[in-house]
């Protein structure tokens, strides 16, 4: 889910803010040695933390947007990136300007999907969160 570097910060913030404990991270480690996946899938598998809690994290302490797939997409927007790329990194383009484009993400620190898609739409990446399953949800349902 995220890459290693943010990934880092963003383990010790849940352990600083007691979402998780050492012990919790000790035995997601451990099973990520098994049963491979991101420290994050398995913490949310072992049952030690939700989609919902990383993104109010992001949220809360990052200052990340929250999208609600309530909201207005803006027309032409799923035409600027591929299904397959919001398929890849479960993402979804939301509203754009000449300069920039607003992205609706699970990871907000991925940092090949955010080249792939300013590749893709020659602009600047703004992006915002919401829950991995919404997201995949939604890009089901508006891509097809």
């Amino acid at each position: 889910m995220l890459p290693h570097k943010s990934k880092t910060r963003f383990i010790d913030l849940l352990l600083k803010e007691e979402i998780i404990s050492k012990d919790n991270l000790d035995e997601a480690m451990e099973r990520q040695w098994e049963k491979r996946g991101t420290i994050e899938e398995n913490l949310i598998q072992l049952g030690y933390l939700g989609e919902t809690e990383i993104v109010k994290t992001l949220v809360r302490i990052l200052g990340f947007s929250l999208f609600d797939f309530e909201e207005t997409i803006e027309v032409g927007m799923l035409d600027l990136i591929s299904r397959n790329t919001a398929k890849r990194y479960s993402l979804v383009p939301v509203k754009s300007d000449k300069r920039y484009i607003v992205v609706v993400m699970a990871n907000p620190f991925d940092k090949d999907a955010i080249s792939t898609v300013e590749q893709e739409t020659g602009l600047k990446v703004i992006p915002i969160v919401a829950d991995k399953s919404e997201i995949d949800k939604n890009i089901t349902r508006l891509y097809s």
